[in-house]
């Protein structure tokens, strides 16, 4: 089993210490912060409401907390703002400052 861990301890240094092949563009920027609306959002997952009329404003330099129990969309929510899922209704607004 030591034998083992320690190849695999190698393979994953090994990629940890790989160079990074995606460069930026030159057009690109750094994001040095920003603001996030949520307008009456709602959010259906696979058929079922998970997020029922949401309503908040982060704007920059604000530290947030979303607290809740297993289950109640946190993640969910969390995952509208990249785009990782698209709202069912309402809009999520997202400025950012270069």
């Amino acid at each position: 089993m030591v034998e083992r861990a320690n190849a695999l301890c190698k393979r994953v240094f090994g990629l940890l210490h790989t160079p990074i092949k995606i460069k930026g563009k030159p057009t690109s920027y750094e994001v040095k912060g920003g603001r996030v609306k949520f307008e009456n959002v709602y959010f259906k997952h696979f058929g079922n409401l998970v997020l029922e009329d949401i309503n908040f404003e982060i704007k920059p330099k604000m530290k947030v907390a979303i607290m809740g129990p297993t289950g109640s969309g946190k993640s969910s929510l969390v995952n509208l703002i990249p785009r990782f899922y698209d709202v069912s209704k309402g809009r999520v607004l997202v400025e950012w400052m270069r």
